[in-house]
């Protein structure tokens, strides 16, 4: 399956022609591919696999092939991967493997706060939860990525970076 890669961008797809490229619309385009009925064995081809990470619960009960692979592996080990998507076989590289799974409401939070710039109680609502359901996301998501509140740093930003430097957000 051919994707429209940009030197160290995850699959990065323009959503119209002429469009800039968005690693959202590649994502976009693995969930719609996953959630289809005919479980399509897939490759990812990348410099830069880490946003699928957000994607591992889905990719881990996908009951169709999937390979996820860096462009500088070796033609041979890339051949390989293909081989055992076709054959049914999920495949992701250590990289993906040792990183913790993430919740995807605790995802959506990310999206929500970084990417469209909304406050806890906007998140609240746009969500159909509590603010406190809010902030036990936070809580959880700040444990799962190791940040812990230091003295002079804004714990949101640190939040964000760490999310940020392992591909759960762009």
């Amino acid at each position: 399956m051919p994707l429209g890669l940009r030197k160290n961008r995850f699959a990065c797809l323009p959503e119209k022609p002429y469009a800039p490229a968005e690693t959202e619309v590649g994502i976009q385009l693995l969930k719609t591919l996953m959630s289809s009925r005919l479980a399509p064995n897939l490759v990812v081809l990348s410099t830069n696999v880490r946003p699928l990470v957000r994607l591992k619960p889905m990719i881990n009960a996908y009951e169709g092939g999937f390979a996820a692979m860096d462009k500088s592996q070796p033609f041979k080990e890339m051949l390989r991967l293909v081989d055992l998507s076709l054959r049914g076989s999920i495949y992701l590289s250590s990289e993906l493997r040792s990183r913790p799974e993430f919740d995807l409401k605790w995802l959506e939070v990310l999206t929500l706060k970084f990417q469209e710039g909304l406050t806890d109680k906007a998140i609240a609502q746009k969500m159909n939860v509590s603010d406190r359901t809010v902030r036990n996301y936070w809580i959880r998501l700040q444990d799962s990525l190791g940040v812990y509140d230091e003295p002079g740093k804004e714990l949101r930003i640190q939040i964000e970076l760490a999310a940020r430097k392992i591909g759960l957000i762009n």
